[in-house]
């Protein structure tokens, strides 16, 4: 949900949850981008972003498959600016939908976004991190199809992260060829809650939880340019490979309201725990103080791929 970087004027790359954290700042993909083309002189910057995501999940022999769509917006501000150092806060909100595929099942979500980020440079490396959390409110319908009936819930869920993470920076005239890799923790918590609509079939879901760490590691590309009307460029692409260390399908225990003694489970579906990841980006100087960044971030493996878009104006004074 949060990556954080290195980059002057940038935001950040997310591979993963929709959410304002997605937008700290950073240079490369997921972490750097060289501090050299920073100005000498501290400076605030602002910038606000907006993206949208999708993604897809095959069916397996124990569990239906699921399609997701969503979208959000994020504001932020360098608190603390200096050429070798910026720390900063961001805020935002997002809205999602999730669908089960060939089924009427649903869950839409509604959230809240804060965290705190922070990126520098040490003997030429670029490091960073970040924490946030976010809170979400839930929605969701479940078609009980021979009972003609359609059981309905609301809850909470929120999750707390965080990332590290470290770069090196290469240049070859023009190009900026920059390794990475990055460690990024989810704990994730959502309330019990009772379903209603579907008398006798309805179900009584605990609260629980979910643990995830991914490490991430790969290559991003960058290439300065000026455009022949003398605004100043930047073109670059990502190449990644990212791992779940721990927790995979996520799964809760729930019992129907006619049996309430009778408990059982229910688990999301298992993907592929490593994933293939490819980005590419633009960015334009606006003004001397203003930029536009847009990028493309794509996530792939065998029975998931997940698309997003985002654009993040930046300006500094």
């Amino acid at each position: 949900m949060w990556n954080a970087g290195t980059q002057s004027r940038g935001e950040t790359v997310r591979v993963s949850t929709s959410s304002a954290s997605s937008y700290a700042l950073e240079p490369a993909d997921p972490i750097g981008k060289s501090l050299g083309a920073r100005r000498a002189a501290p400076a605030q910057s602002v910038w606000f972003g907006g993206y949208g995501n999708w993604d897809r999940v095959a069916a397996t022999d124990i569990a239906f498959g699921y399609n997701t769509g969503g979208g959000g917006a994020a504001l932020g501000v360098d608190l603390w600016n200096s050429p070798g150092f910026t720390a900063g806060l961001a805020a935002g909100a997002s809205t999602g939908k999730l669908r089960l595929a060939g089924r009427a099942d649903r869950i839409e979500a509604n959230a809240g976004h804060g965290g705190f980020y922070a990126r520098g440079e040490s003997h030429g490396f670029n490091l960073a991190s970040a924490i946030s959390y976010s809170f979400a409110a839930l929605d969701s319908s479940r078609a009980i199809a021979f009972l003609g009936q359609t059981a309905t819930g609301s809850s909470h869920a929120s999750t707390f992260a965080a990332t590290l993470g470290v770069a090196r920076p290469f240049q070859f005239g023009g190009i900026t060829a920059e390794p990475f890799a990055n460690l990024d923790w989810y704990a994730t918590r959502h309330d019990g809650f009772n379903e209603t609509g579907a008398p006798g079939v309805n179900q009584t879901v605990q609260a629980g939880g979910f643990d995830a760490l991914f490490g991430t590691t790969g290559l991003r590309m960058v290439h300065q340019t000026v455009m022949p009307n003398g605004v100043a460029a930047q073109f670059g692409a990502t190449l990644a490979v990212r791992h779940q260390f721990s927790g995979n399908a996520p799964a809760m225990t729930a019992a129907f309201e006619g049996a309430p003694g009778i408990q059982f489970a229910i688990s999301g579906v298992e993907r592929a725990r490593t994933t293939a990841l490819t980005g590419v980006e633009a960015r334009w100087d606006l003004t001397a103080t203003t930029s536009f960044r847009t990028s493309y971030e794509g996530a792939f493996a065998p029975g998931f791929d997940r698309h997003t878009l985002r654009g993040t104006i930046r300006s500094e004074f």
